[in-house]
């Protein structure tokens, strides 16, 4: 067993959510103001490969013309100028909810096909991404510590302390339980990252410029966001979206349970020797 050390047990299913959820663009990456350009937003109706939409409650332009501007390319807008052209009468509802400096620092837009191509290697989980997934449904340590165990599992009467050979003993105890959790976590993660592809192919992510803060409630068992080039997109996935999810979780969740028994049923017998 080679993962590292672990969080606390619970709530442990939303770290991703809470580190990935809201995060802004990465940067202004172009030098040079644009050419003036009459954009358009996005109405969420049979939506291109890789398009994104924006999501209710944001879009309420089904039955309405798309509204468009233009952008001067002599005059470069601070962010917060330009997102209250983008949103139009929306704008003063959105802006409460975005909490950035950098509202009004100058914005280059960039045209979203001119850079839509780059996003899709950023679309699904990051390597250290699906390392921390995968820790997170561990609910281990290693190398294993008492004073872990004891946070873990309060046995009445026991003082928290166990000498070297008493972890390996728990150690090898779980071992067979502690492979099939890491390979149900594997598992659970290429599952994950299986659903992120579909949704960029489907183009049912949230995008916008600058930030999607304040875009959606929209919540779920995974949310990650990724920027550039002026531009922020948010993938949130549901169990409804992703049926087969739930099932993986409970059955972590029991084996999880199994192997925890094992250990409260080893320190219980250390008690009584």
């Amino acid at each position: 067993m080679n993962q590292g050390p672990a969080p606390s047990r619970k709530g442990l299913a939303w770290l991703v959510v809470a580190l990935f959820g809201g995060l802004l663009y990465l940067g202004l990456d172009s030098k040079h103001a644009p050419e003036a350009v009459a954009l358009t937003l996005p109405v969420p109706e049979a939506p291109a490969e890789g398009a994104g939409v924006v999501l209710e409650p944001v879009v309420a332009l089904r039955s309405a013309a798309p509204a468009t501007f233009d952008v001067d390319p002599q005059a470069v807008p601070t962010a917060r100028e330009f997102l209250a052209q983008y949103y139009g009468a929306r704008w003063p509802e959105i802006e409460p909810k975005i909490k950035a400096r950098a509202l009004d620092e100058p914005y280059h837009f960039t045209p979203w096909e001119s850079v839509a191509a780059e996003f899709a290697s950023k679309a699904g989980l990051l390597p250290e991404h699906r390392a921390a997934m995968i820790q997170a449904k561990l609910h281990w340590v290693e190398p294993l510590d008492a004073g872990w165990l004891h946070d873990q599992f309060g046995i009445a009467g026991w003082d928290g302390t166990l000498d070297e050979s008493e972890l390996f003993a728990i150690e090898a105890l779980v071992e067979p339980l502690h492979e099939e959790i890491l390979a149900l976590a594997e598992q659970f993660a290429d599952r994950t990252e299986a659903y992120l592809q579909e949704m960029w192919q489907r183009g049912t992510y949230l995008r916008a410029p600058f930030t999607t803060m304040g875009l959606s409630d929209r919540m779920g068992f995974h949310s990650q966001s990724i920027g550039g080039h002026g531009w922020a997109l948010t993938f949130t996935l549901t169990t409804e979206d992703c049926p087969d999810i739930q099932p993986l979780e409970d059955e972590l969740q029991a084996a999880r349970d199994r192997r925890d028994l094992l250990v409260i049923g080893y320190l219980r017998d250390r008690l009584r020797r």
